[in-house]
């Protein structure tokens, strides 16, 4: 895979300011990766324990069984608010 992208192992938990997965963006959302392999995004409405935060934008991609992430992108039209 590409240098800019990292793992994302079972049990990781990430909130950044903006993620993007299959051509939406949602604001202020933490990403978990489930003991099983399967994502879970859900809105920040508190801190969850182990979650890393990441300023900016990230994006996330399934390949090959195995989840990542690549930060740094742009935000798009399509963008969900927490409110």
């Amino acid at each position: 895979m590409a240098d800019d992208l990292t793992e994302m192992p079972s049990g990781t938990k990430i909130m950044a300011h903006k993620i993007q997965y299959r051509g939406e963006t949602y604001d202020l959302h933490i990403a978990e990766i489930t003991p099983d392999g399967k994502l879970l995004l859900f809105p920040f409405d508190t801190e969850i324990h182990s979650a890393a935060f990441i300023n900016g934008t990230i994006e996330l991609i399934f390949s090959d069984g195995i989840w990542y992430y690549k930060p740094g992108l742009s935000s798009v039209s399509n963008t969900r608010n927490v409110l």
